[in-house]
């Protein structure tokens, strides 16, 4: 994370007030996680955050596209990927977006950890049995990926298994 943010201080963002509302969003998603563990409640705020969010998402993407680093930063980027993480209630829209991050991940943009979360629970959600797993790709940093997803380089997501 100081690394990320090294680089994102190095770096003009194009659009921060799209950065500014993705950290908004994120701050109330996180703090409504919170107050429900806290209370062990129904969940309901979350899940209506959830549909909120997911809503403005698809508007955004629609739009413009999911966000890269040059108009929100890394940071941005993963508050991005969070909104999309907790996007359940449409699993084909999170599929529809893997290879945009995909995308953002070999520009360095995403940690492959954020992109194995998201494919692991686009997996989970199918019916597929998935893994995670610990592997150093393509001599990048170690990162957790399904294991559907490995391929001595990473070239590619088999989407027939996603």
């Amino acid at each position: 994370m100081e690394a990320m943010k090294a680089r994102d201080g190095a770096r003009s963002i194009a659009n921060p007030q799209l950065l500014g509302e993705l950290r908004n969003r994120v701050a109330e998603d996180q703090a409504a996680r919170r107050a429900w563990l806290r209370s062990g409640g129904s969940g309901r705020d979350v899940q209506m955050i959830d549909e909120k969010n997911l809503k403005w998402l698809r508007g955004l993407i629609r739009d413009s596209g999911f966000p890269n680093a040059d108009q929100v930063g890394e940071d941005g980027v993963h508050l991005a990927w969070l909104l999309l993480q907790h996007a359940d209630y449409d699993p084909q829209f999170q599929r529809s977006m893997l290879p945009a991050l995909v995308e953002r991940w070999k520009h360095h943009e995403l940690p492959g950890d954020d992109l194995a979360r998201l494919t692991d629970r686009i997996l989970k959600a199918s019916g597929s049995r998935s893994a995670l797993v610990r592997s150093s790709i393509g001599g990048r940093q170690r990162s957790a990926f399904p294991i559907t997803m490995l391929s001595t380089r990473f070239t590619r997501i088999e989407h027939s298994s996603v």
